[in-house]
């Protein structure tokens, strides 16, 4: 359906330069415009696509739900790990103490049997001690008894070898 001018731009412009613009007008529109069916097809896809969008939505909606829980459940997961986390090094630390206490009695025992051990070793020495001047004593006795004896064998034999003969 061709456009028409309205009669003042008709009158002012003329029937010809009317005709002509309304042809060029109607060109350009049919050049740039969209059929009325286009257009209601589009709108039908459109209206399709809004229902597709809103189950998208729909659709995402539930998973930020199910991302929601799925936090929760991270953050109570997080938290029984701390708790057990807490736990073990309580244990540890109990663990820590019983070593470090065991550690200061087998430091204590060790203390005192290397006392011990010190004595007897100091007795050791008194006892090796008393037995090497003894023995010293009883090597001077004997030397001197050997002595003593060489000597009165030496006189006895100076006597008869002087005195008889």
């Amino acid at each position: 359906m061709p456009s028409t001018l309205p009669r003042s731009v008709r009158e002012s412009w003329g029937e010809q330069a009317a005709d002509d613009f309304a042809g060029w007008l109607d060109d350009r529109i049919r050049e740039r415009a969209v059929h009325r069916d286009d257009f209601r097809e589009v709108l039908s896809r459109l209206d399709v696509l809004e229902n597709e969008v809103a189950g998208i939505n729909d659709r995402l909606d539930r998973f930020e739900t199910r991302f929601d829980q799925i936090d929760q459940r991270f953050d109570q997961i997080n938290q029984r790990l701390d708790q057990q986390s807490a736990q073990f090094d309580q244990r540890l630390d109990k663990m820590n103490e019983r070593f470090d206490q065991q550690s200061a009695q087998f430091d204590q025992r060790l203390d005192q049997q290397s006392v011990q051990f010190d004595q007897r070793l100091d007795k050791m020495n008194e006892r090796f001690d008393r037995l090497h001047e003894q023995m010293r004593v009883q090597t001077r006795w004997t030397v001197g008894t050997i002595a003593l004896f060489g000597t009165i064998v030496t006189v006895l034999l100076a006597i008869a070898q002087f005195g008889g003969g």
